[in-house]
């Protein structure tokens, strides 16, 4: 799925365009009903109790859910859009732990971008990483 076509490269190096186009993969990526239940404070201290420290990358505040409330499984669609919060955020080991989770789990969840004058299209986060390359 094409996330965006971006016809303007030098937004990529907006912060804040970059923060938008990253909560909007987020709220695409992950289906309402799943959301919605990791939404209400009862399930995600359920999750927890019920599967530990797996439940979530930052098990201590209970953010980065990865686990699915509905199937008690890691989620790919939330393990990616971990990846995603944890880039945003520049949390590292973070972001770390979620990369390593989806290539153990074989996840293969990406959303695409287009950017105008290229001819691939790129993963979001392969964008960002190289987007980190160009600044560095």
């Amino acid at each position: 799925m094409i996330l965006q076509e971006i016809l303007d490269e030098k937004k990529l190096f907006n912060k804040e365009y970059l923060s938008l186009l990253l909560n909007e993969a987020t709220s695409l990526i992950i289906p309402k009903n799943t959301k919605k239940l990791l939404s209400d404070k009862v399930i995600r201290e359920n999750l927890l109790k019920t599967h530990g420290n797996e439940a979530y990358l930052s098990p201590s505040d209970m953010k980065y859910p990865i686990i699915n409330p509905e199937t008690g499984k890691p989620d790919c669609k939330l393990i990616y859009a971990a990846r995603l919060k944890a880039k945003e955020k520049n949390e590292k080991d973070i972001y770390n732990k979620a990369t390593e989770l989806f290539k153990s789990n074989k996840c293969n969840q990406i959303l695409d971008v287009k950017v105008e004058g290229h001819q691939k299209n790129y993963d979001l986060l392969e964008l960002l990483d190289l987007i980190e390359l160009e600044v560095i």
